[in-house]
Protein backbone atom coordinates (compact mmCIF):
# COMPACT_ATOMS: atom_id res chain seq x y z
CA UNK A 1 0.00 0.00 0.00
CA UNK A 2 1.21 3.44 -0.67
CA UNK A 3 -0.41 5.16 2.60
CA UNK A 4 -0.03 3.46 6.17
CA UNK A 5 1.07 0.46 4.88
CA UNK A 6 -0.80 -2.44 7.23
CA UNK A 7 1.79 -4.92 8.19
CA UNK A 8 0.84 -8.67 8.47
CA UNK A 9 2.20 -10.36 11.28
CA UNK A 10 1.67 -13.68 9.69
CA UNK A 11 4.22 -15.68 10.86
CA UNK A 12 5.40 -14.49 14.57
CA UNK A 13 3.13 -12.15 16.41
CA UNK A 14 4.31 -8.57 15.80
CA UNK A 15 7.04 -9.78 13.83
CA UNK A 16 7.83 -9.47 10.26
CA UNK A 17 10.82 -9.74 8.64
CA UNK A 18 11.78 -10.17 4.91
CA UNK A 19 14.47 -9.92 1.88
CA UNK A 20 13.33 -7.54 -1.03
CA UNK A 21 15.48 -6.14 -3.82
CA UNK A 22 13.80 -2.75 -4.62
CA UNK A 23 14.49 0.01 -6.88
CA UNK A 24 11.78 2.43 -6.21
CA UNK A 25 8.56 2.90 -3.13
CA UNK A 26 6.76 6.11 -3.09
CA UNK A 27 6.21 8.10 -0.20
CA UNK A 28 4.46 5.84 2.80
CA UNK A 29 4.89 5.39 6.62
CA UNK A 30 4.08 2.33 8.71
CA UNK A 31 2.09 1.63 12.17
CA UNK A 32 5.02 -0.35 13.14
CA UNK A 33 8.60 1.06 13.66
CA UNK A 34 10.98 -0.41 10.55
CA UNK A 35 14.67 -1.63 10.26
CA UNK A 36 16.64 -1.36 6.74
CA UNK A 37 19.51 -3.19 6.01
CA UNK A 38 21.55 -2.62 2.74
CA UNK A 39 22.20 -5.83 2.00
CA UNK A 40 23.83 -5.40 -1.33
CA UNK A 41 23.61 -2.05 -2.81
CA UNK A 42 22.44 1.03 -1.42
CA UNK A 43 18.99 3.59 -1.82
CA UNK A 44 18.40 7.69 -0.88
CA UNK A 45 15.54 7.45 1.24
CA UNK A 46 13.21 10.76 1.85
CA UNK A 47 12.70 10.90 5.59
CA UNK A 48 10.28 13.48 6.20
CA UNK A 49 11.36 15.88 3.52
CA UNK A 50 14.99 15.12 4.74
CA UNK A 51 17.19 13.39 1.84
CA UNK A 52 19.83 10.46 3.30
CA UNK A 53 21.66 8.25 1.83
CA UNK A 54 22.28 4.54 3.05
CA UNK A 55 25.32 2.82 1.55
CA UNK A 56 25.69 -0.50 1.39
CA UNK A 57 25.83 -2.75 4.57
CA UNK A 58 24.63 0.33 6.62
CA UNK A 59 21.07 -0.48 8.56
CA UNK A 60 18.59 2.33 8.75
CA UNK A 61 15.81 3.20 11.50
CA UNK A 62 12.32 4.40 10.85
CA UNK A 63 10.33 5.37 13.61
CA UNK A 64 6.35 4.14 13.87
CA UNK A 65 4.48 6.55 11.53
CA UNK A 66 7.78 8.31 9.72
CA UNK A 67 6.95 9.39 6.14
CA UNK A 68 9.20 7.90 4.04
CA UNK A 69 10.34 8.04 0.31
CA UNK A 70 12.92 5.64 -1.41
CA UNK A 71 14.96 5.24 -4.27
CA UNK A 72 17.75 2.36 -5.13
CA UNK A 73 20.19 2.86 -7.51
CA UNK A 74 19.29 1.38 -11.47
CA UNK A 75 19.92 -2.50 -10.10
CA UNK A 76 18.27 -2.17 -7.52
CA UNK A 77 19.11 -2.64 -3.65
CA UNK A 78 18.75 -6.10 -1.83
CA UNK A 79 17.65 -5.57 1.79
CA UNK A 80 16.44 -7.24 4.88
CA UNK A 81 13.35 -5.17 6.34
CA UNK A 82 12.30 -6.14 9.85
CA UNK A 83 9.04 -4.81 11.04
CA UNK A 84 8.23 -4.36 14.95
CA UNK A 85 4.85 -3.73 16.42
CA UNK A 86 4.98 -1.55 19.55
CA UNK A 87 2.65 -4.38 21.10
CA UNK A 88 5.85 -6.12 21.24
CA UNK A 89 6.63 -4.74 24.14
CA UNK A 90 3.74 -2.89 25.31
CA UNK A 91 4.28 -4.10 28.74
CA UNK A 92 7.62 -2.87 29.54
CA UNK A 93 7.33 -0.13 27.08
CA UNK A 94 3.67 1.49 26.50
CA UNK A 95 5.17 4.43 25.18
CA UNK A 96 7.41 3.08 22.21
CA UNK A 97 4.39 4.21 19.77
CA UNK A 98 5.58 7.77 20.60
CA UNK A 99 8.91 7.04 21.35
CA UNK A 100 10.93 9.04 18.62
CA UNK A 101 14.51 8.22 18.52
CA UNK A 102 16.65 11.19 17.08
CA UNK A 103 19.37 8.92 14.96
CA UNK A 104 18.29 6.99 12.14
CA UNK A 105 21.70 5.24 11.50
CA UNK A 106 22.56 2.55 13.52
CA UNK A 107 26.18 2.09 12.76
CA UNK A 108 26.56 5.31 15.29
CA UNK A 109 25.95 2.65 17.89
CA UNK A 110 29.20 1.49 20.17
CA UNK A 111 30.97 -0.87 17.24
CA UNK A 112 29.92 -4.17 19.36
CA UNK A 113 26.62 -3.51 20.07
CA UNK A 114 26.03 -2.64 16.26
CA UNK A 115 28.19 -5.91 15.35
CA UNK A 116 26.27 -7.63 17.52
CA UNK A 117 22.91 -6.47 16.16
CA UNK A 118 23.84 -7.59 12.24
CA UNK A 119 24.32 -11.37 14.12
CA UNK A 120 21.13 -10.97 16.08
CA UNK A 121 18.88 -10.43 12.87
CA UNK A 122 20.54 -12.26 10.52
CA UNK A 123 20.21 -15.33 13.02
CA UNK A 124 16.61 -14.01 13.99
CA UNK A 125 16.02 -14.13 10.23
CA UNK A 126 17.02 -17.70 9.91
CA UNK A 127 15.20 -18.99 12.53
CA UNK A 128 12.57 -17.19 11.26
CA UNK A 129 12.40 -18.86 8.09
CA UNK A 130 13.83 -22.56 8.76
CA UNK A 131 11.16 -22.60 11.87
CA UNK A 132 12.60 -25.34 14.22
CA UNK A 133 10.91 -25.93 17.39
CA UNK A 134 9.99 -22.87 19.27
CA UNK A 135 11.14 -20.58 16.80
CA UNK A 136 8.77 -17.86 17.67
CA UNK A 137 9.96 -17.85 20.96
CA UNK A 138 13.56 -17.22 20.18
CA UNK A 139 12.29 -14.36 17.42
CA UNK A 140 10.14 -12.98 19.82
CA UNK A 141 13.38 -13.09 22.35
CA UNK A 142 15.95 -11.74 19.91
CA UNK A 143 13.59 -8.75 18.51
CA UNK A 144 12.96 -7.65 22.15
CA UNK A 145 16.71 -7.52 23.00
CA UNK A 146 17.18 -5.42 19.93
CA UNK A 147 14.09 -3.12 21.04
CA UNK A 148 16.59 -3.13 24.21
CA UNK A 149 19.55 -1.75 22.29
CA UNK A 150 17.75 0.83 20.68
CA UNK A 151 16.33 2.46 24.05
CA UNK A 152 19.88 1.92 25.66
CA UNK A 153 22.14 3.40 22.66
CA UNK A 154 20.27 5.88 20.78
CA UNK A 155 19.21 9.76 22.34
CA UNK A 156 15.21 9.71 21.71
CA UNK A 157 12.56 11.93 22.50
CA UNK A 158 8.67 10.45 23.46
CA UNK A 159 5.97 12.85 21.92
CA UNK A 160 3.29 14.97 23.99
CA UNK A 161 -0.02 14.40 23.65
CA UNK A 162 -0.49 17.10 21.30
CA UNK A 163 2.69 16.17 19.05
CA UNK A 164 1.19 12.94 18.96
CA UNK A 165 -2.03 14.11 17.82
CA UNK A 166 -0.77 16.50 15.15
CA UNK A 167 1.04 13.91 13.88
CA UNK A 168 -1.66 11.90 13.71
CA UNK A 169 -3.79 14.68 11.98
CA UNK A 170 -1.09 15.30 9.45
CA UNK A 171 -0.51 11.38 8.88
CA UNK A 172 -4.73 11.17 8.01
CA UNK A 173 -4.56 14.48 5.84
CA UNK A 174 -1.69 12.45 3.55
CA UNK A 175 -3.73 9.04 3.48
CA UNK A 176 -6.87 11.18 2.16
CA UNK A 177 -4.79 12.70 -0.67
CA UNK A 178 -3.22 9.42 -2.06
CA UNK A 179 -6.71 7.72 -1.82
CA UNK A 180 -7.89 10.87 -3.84
CA UNK A 181 -5.33 10.98 -6.30
CA UNK A 182 -5.23 6.74 -6.45
CA UNK A 183 -8.89 6.72 -7.27
CA UNK A 184 -8.48 10.06 -10.10
CA UNK A 185 -5.40 10.27 -11.53
CA UNK A 186 -6.60 8.97 -14.77
CA UNK A 187 -8.65 11.88 -14.97
CA UNK A 188 -7.96 15.75 -15.12
CA UNK A 189 -7.44 16.06 -11.71
CA UNK A 190 -6.84 19.58 -9.68
CA UNK A 191 -5.09 20.41 -6.53
CA UNK A 192 -9.13 22.79 -5.94
CA UNK A 193 -10.76 19.57 -6.14
CA UNK A 194 -8.81 18.05 -3.28
CA UNK A 195 -8.80 21.25 -1.24
CA UNK A 196 -12.36 21.83 -1.54
CA UNK A 197 -12.82 18.09 -0.85
CA UNK A 198 -10.86 19.00 2.63
CA UNK A 199 -12.47 22.31 3.39
CA UNK A 200 -9.57 23.67 3.35
CA UNK A 201 -7.54 27.21 0.91
CA UNK A 202 -5.09 26.12 -2.32
CA UNK A 203 -2.99 28.00 -0.84
CA UNK A 204 -2.75 25.48 2.33
CA UNK A 205 -2.96 22.06 0.64
CA UNK A 206 -0.44 23.45 -1.93
CA UNK A 207 1.94 24.23 0.94
CA UNK A 208 1.01 21.18 3.13
CA UNK A 209 2.31 18.96 -0.02
CA UNK A 210 5.06 20.44 -0.74
CA UNK A 211 6.12 20.33 2.58
CA UNK A 212 5.27 16.99 3.53
CA UNK A 213 6.21 15.26 -0.22
CA UNK A 214 9.32 17.66 -1.32
CA UNK A 215 6.88 18.24 -4.55
CA UNK A 216 3.65 19.61 -5.99
CA UNK A 217 0.67 18.37 -6.59
CA UNK A 218 0.98 18.12 -9.97
CA UNK A 219 4.43 16.51 -9.83
CA UNK A 220 3.08 13.64 -7.44
CA UNK A 221 0.13 13.10 -10.01
CA UNK A 222 2.32 12.70 -12.66
CA UNK A 223 4.57 10.23 -10.42
CA UNK A 224 1.85 7.94 -9.57
CA UNK A 225 0.59 8.14 -13.38
CA UNK A 226 4.30 7.15 -14.53
CA UNK A 227 4.16 4.03 -11.89
CA UNK A 228 0.57 3.14 -13.33
CA UNK A 229 1.61 3.11 -16.75
CA UNK A 230 5.16 1.52 -16.18
CA UNK A 231 2.70 -1.61 -13.98
CA UNK A 232 0.54 -1.93 -17.25
CA UNK A 233 3.42 -1.45 -19.54
CA UNK A 234 5.51 -4.29 -17.75
CA UNK A 235 2.21 -7.08 -18.74
CA UNK A 236 2.57 -6.68 -22.32
CA UNK A 237 -0.57 -6.68 -23.05
CA UNK A 238 -1.39 -2.99 -23.83
CA UNK A 239 -0.34 -0.61 -26.73
CA UNK A 240 1.63 2.11 -25.87
CA UNK A 241 -0.99 4.81 -26.67
CA UNK A 242 -4.07 2.79 -24.86
CA UNK A 243 -1.41 2.81 -21.60
CA UNK A 244 -0.86 6.86 -22.07
CA UNK A 245 -4.88 7.66 -22.37
CA UNK A 246 -5.75 5.08 -19.52
CA UNK A 247 -3.02 6.75 -17.04
CA UNK A 248 -4.01 10.00 -17.19
CA UNK A 249 -1.74 11.84 -19.97
CA UNK A 250 -3.17 14.39 -21.37
CA UNK A 251 -1.55 13.56 -24.81
CA UNK A 252 1.50 10.85 -25.71
CA UNK A 253 4.13 13.94 -26.52
CA UNK A 254 3.22 14.37 -22.61
CA UNK A 255 3.92 10.25 -21.78
CA UNK A 256 6.61 10.14 -23.80
CA UNK A 257 8.37 12.81 -21.97
CA UNK A 258 7.34 11.75 -18.46
CA UNK A 259 9.26 7.90 -19.35
CA UNK A 260 12.34 9.84 -20.84
CA UNK A 261 13.21 12.17 -17.58
CA UNK A 262 12.72 9.17 -15.53
CA UNK A 263 14.72 6.64 -17.31
CA UNK A 264 16.40 8.21 -19.96
CA UNK A 265 14.75 6.51 -22.41
CA UNK A 266 11.35 6.48 -24.96
CA UNK A 267 8.20 4.45 -24.13
CA UNK A 268 8.80 2.44 -26.97
CA UNK A 269 12.46 2.38 -26.29
CA UNK A 270 12.08 1.07 -22.22
CA UNK A 271 9.40 -1.25 -23.49
CA UNK A 272 12.00 -3.26 -25.80
CA UNK A 273 14.40 -3.46 -22.53
CA UNK A 274 11.43 -4.97 -20.93
CA UNK A 275 10.74 -7.59 -23.38
CA UNK A 276 14.62 -8.75 -23.79
CA UNK A 277 14.69 -8.97 -19.64
CA UNK A 278 11.58 -10.90 -19.43
CA UNK A 279 13.05 -14.13 -18.96
CA UNK A 280 15.34 -12.91 -15.62
CA UNK A 281 14.12 -13.44 -12.77
CA UNK A 282 15.13 -10.65 -10.92
CA UNK A 283 12.57 -8.86 -12.66
CA UNK A 284 11.08 -6.67 -10.33
CA UNK A 285 7.42 -6.76 -9.63
CA UNK A 286 5.88 -3.50 -10.54
CA UNK A 287 2.37 -1.08 -9.31
CA UNK A 288 1.34 2.38 -8.94
CA UNK A 289 3.04 2.15 -5.24
CA UNK A 290 6.90 0.29 -6.05
CA UNK A 291 9.20 -1.00 -8.17
CA UNK A 292 10.21 -4.25 -6.21
CA UNK A 293 10.76 -7.61 -5.99
CA UNK A 294 9.90 -10.45 -3.09
CA UNK A 295 11.41 -13.78 -2.66
CA UNK A 296 9.67 -17.14 -2.25
CA UNK A 297 10.80 -18.86 1.38
CA UNK A 298 13.00 -21.55 -0.47
CA UNK A 299 14.83 -18.09 -1.71
CA UNK A 300 14.95 -16.11 1.28
CA UNK A 301 16.56 -18.98 2.83
CA UNK A 302 19.46 -18.67 -0.17
CA UNK A 303 19.95 -15.01 0.41
CA UNK A 304 20.00 -15.42 4.37
CA UNK A 305 23.12 -17.91 3.91
CA UNK A 306 24.78 -15.73 1.28
CA UNK A 307 24.74 -13.21 3.73
CA UNK A 308 25.14 -14.77 7.19
CA UNK A 309 28.49 -15.62 5.10
CA UNK A 310 29.25 -12.02 4.47
CA UNK A 311 28.27 -9.97 7.39
CA UNK A 312 28.83 -12.43 10.09
CA UNK A 313 32.31 -12.89 10.55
Amino acid sequence: MINADVIQHQIVKDIRLYFNTLHYRTLHFHKDMEILWALDGGFEILIDNKQKTVEEGKILLLNVGQLHEIKAASKGCTMLAVHLSPNLVAKEVPALEHIRFEESFLHTLPEETYKGIKTLLLETMWQYLKKPQYYELYCTNNMRMFVYFLLTGLPYHVLTEKESLVQEKHNERLQSLVRFVEQNYMYNIRLSDFARQEGRSLNRMSHFIKSTMGQSFREYVDLVRFNAAFTMMVTGQYKMLDICMECGFSDYKYFSKAFLSRTGLTPEMYYKQLSRNAGDETAAEHNIYSQERFYTPEQSIGLCEKFREKYIK
